[in-house]
């Protein structure tokens, strides 16, 4: 595999970064990739990797380097920093998993069969229509916004549930497709691209299942990548359009219009998709998915015209986590993050995208506007760590091992944006973890005891 890398990387515009890149991979996939457990981690690191490297191949497939395609841009060193820093983050998560080893795919295999996909199909729905009722009804207790937030991942845990036992007895698949066709249509009737969400936990699942990769699964793969990358790219060409009818011309990030309004106009866009429209949505998502243009030109300010902050990102985050709004009402918001992307960028995006606009700097940026480019990677060993420990916490057990999967794919599915800020990302880490340690306690055996088959049933 090397020596293929070496070869692409050879005939293209940008060697040592396309090889550096790409070398990246397989170094994940050994750090972090445990048979017989969904490879959540490997998930999550993976599409940081993508939004870090895609610059890479976009300029190497123009047969241009980066420097002439990005020209006056430290694009090449926010690239190798992000690329180092998710080596850094995924050697914490393999840190923290150390001396954990058993295989659990035995029990596994076992307790899959003793449950009923009937069951877990109907739980499936009773937490979907919760979960929507929830979500109507969040913006009345504004100080458990983040707890309620996780609670609605419960509804996640059922569906990796699901696809598990179906794809493990092999039957009734026809629960998994309605399923899947249920969250579509919620995630294409949102306001951002939430129908990517089923096809993530779906995939899994299925790769849980898998200790070699045959030439079918791999057929598979590819293909279930391509169907993806096209509703991605779609999504990118017409989601203006689109969003301009759900918030009913607001400009904000709300769902205010209908659902059958939303519905007829999400099947109007993709029906009239042609080829330019997909050219705009191919260049729009490699836009979109990109996340060191901001890394770049924060590297051009800081520290020449802004000094490094020593720590000033961090400590505000931590102390913001520390004080839940719950308990706090009283506290100060953080400022805004397109604001703070402002102040270290020098781009007027408020101007550009309007007051309602969200563009934060990422915590891989944060974390160099405080410490530089060296000791930037302490603290994100730390959130390695963190990581890898909470999923530990999670699938360490001998008993409802199916449930505690689900639990630790519910948690750290969310842990695959490289753009999301410091504050996001303690946030969620923190609540994530003491919402879903709760439901491990006292909702998890509960479930387990419902989902099985009663003996005399089929």
């Amino acid at each position: 595999m090397t020596i293929v890398f070496v070869i692409v990387a050879a005939l293209s515009t940008n060697e040592y970064l396309t090889f550096a890149s790409l070398i990246c991979l397989p170094f994940f996939a050994t750090l972090l990739w445990r048979i017989g457990e969904p490879p959540v981690l490997f998930f999550a690191v993976c599409f940081q990797w993508l939004q870090a490297s895609i610059k890479i191949f976009d300029a190497n497939a123009r047969g241009m380097t980066l420097q002439d395609f990005y020209s006056g841009w430290r694009i090449d060193d926010a690239i190798w920093l992000s690329l180092i820093g998710l080596v850094v983050l995924s050697i914490g998560m393999r840190i923290a998993l150390r001396g954990f080893t058993e295989d659990r795919s035995l029990n596994l295999t076992k307790e899959v069969e003793t449950l009923s996909i009937q069951k877990i199909w109907c739980a499936y729905v009773a937490f979907t229509l919760f979960s929507f009722l929830l979500q109507e009804f969040t913006w009345m207790l504004p100080r458990a916004r983040q707890a309620i937030n996780v609670l609605l991942n419960i509804k996640w845990i059922i569906f990796f549930m699901l696809s598990m036992t179906v794809i493990g007895q092999s039957k009734n698949y026809y629960f998994l497709i309605i399923a899947v066709v249920i969250e579509l249509v919620i995630g294409f009737t949102a306001f951002f691209s939430e129908f990517k969400q089923v096809f993530f936990v779906l995939a899994l699942a299925s790769l849980t299942f898998i200790r070699i990769f045959t030439k079918k699964v791999l057929i598979v793969s590819l293909f279930s990548i391509i169907v993806v990358g096209f509703l991605l790219i779609v999504w990118g060409a017409v989601k203006k359009d689109y969003r301009e009818v759900v918030n009913l011309g607001t400009g904000t990030q709300a769902v205010l219009a209908p659902f059958q309004v939303r519905f007829d106009k999400i099947i109007e866009l993709y029906k009239n998709v042609d080829e330019t429209t997909l050219k705009e949505g191919l260049e729009a998502f490699a836009s979109r998915v990109a996340y060191v243009d901001y890394f770049a030109r924060v590297m051009e300010r800081v520290p020449e015209n802004i000094p490094y902050e020593d720590g000033k990102q961090w400590g505000a985050a931590i102390g913001h986590v520390m004080r839940p709004r719950l308990f706090f009402p009283d506290k100060s918001a953080l400022p805004s993050d397109t604001l703070v992307t402002e102040k270290y960028t020098g781009y007027m995006l408020v101007l550009q995208g309007g007051e309602h606009t969200n563009v934060p700097l990422g915590y891989m940026t944060e974390s160099y506007i405080d410490f530089g480019p060296v000791y930037m990677f302490v603290p994100l060993f730390i959130v390695g760590l963190c990581w890898g420990l909470i999923y530990r916490y999670f699938m360490n057990t001998n008993n409802e091992v199916l449930l505690s999967y689900g639990i630790a794919v519910a948690v750290l599915i969310h842990a695959n944006q490289l753009e999301i800020s410091l504050a996001k990302m303690l946030g969620g880490i923190l609540a994530g973890f003491l919402v879903m340690a709760i439901v491990k306690k006292f909702l998890v055996p509960a479930l387990h005891r419902s989902f099985v088959i009663k003996e005399g049933l089929v």
